[in-house]
């Protein structure tokens, strides 16, 4: 691994201890969307703008493509690799991503 990164949601080796995963890979980026669906907009106080994070995604009456959009937007604004991608090489990871995250917010 030539750039290795701490993997999230965070997990365990028994051998290695945590586990890593390669930068700029598909775990890794996924890790880093996650990590910012997970997180409530404004919830990190180191955030000068509280931009970082995620609005509501449950529990809301607005069509589910409006929520996606605004998880989508969220991914985008906190993770400047995945608003880059013109090639799309990460849209359908990103979106089957927020799809399983609306699937479990729904119930």
């Amino acid at each position: 691994m030539d750039v290795p990164q701490i993997g999230y949601p965070l997990a365990l080796d028994l051998v290695d201890g945590l586990v890593l995963v390669e930068q700029d890979s598909p775990s890794e980026l996924l890790g880093c969307a996650k990590a910012i669906l997970d997180c409530p907009l404004g919830f990190l106080e180191s955030d000068d703008d509280n931009a970082f994070g995620t609005p509501q995604l449950w529990g809301v009456t607005e069509p589910i493509a409006a929520t996606a959009q605004r998880a989508r937007a969220a991914i985008e604004r906190g993770e400047p690799r995945v608003a880059a991608d013109t090639a799309g090489q990460w849209t359908d990871l990103v979106s089957g991503l927020i799809t399983a995250t609306l699937e479990r917010a729904s119930g």
